[in-house]
């Protein structure tokens, strides 16, 4: 058998502490970062579930509503838009005009 419940939580809150601990002791700026995280899980080890009767009470004021199916969307109309293309499009993306000389070949 194993041992009571009471007592492995003890250990493992007693594990938390020294944890805690160890941690603040090694870099106390690590140990501001991890400790909300750290004090949650220590709650739920302990079997402290904090927002179980909020989230329990919200549930039961929750009102069921009817699902709707989706409605179609009417496609947008896109303009015409005339592009350049070819050499148009060359110019129009080029820094500057190519020589005159090479223009003529």
């Amino acid at each position: 058998m194993g041992a009571p419940r009471h007592i492995t939580r003890a250990l493992a809150l007693l594990a938390l502490v020294t944890l805690i601990v160890a941690v603040a002791a090694a870099s106390p700026s690590v140990a501001l970062v991890l400790a909300p995280a750290l004090l949650l899980f220590g709650a739920l080890v302990v079997g402290v579930f904090p927002g179980e009767e909020a989230l329990a009470r919200a549930r039961s004021r929750r009102r069921h509503r009817r699902v709707r199916a989706p409605r179609r969307i009417a496609r947008p109309v896109l303009a015409r838009l005339v592009r350049p293309a070819g050499r148009t499009f060359a110019f129009a993306l080029a820094m500057r005009p190519p020589p005159a000389a090479l223009a003529h070949r």
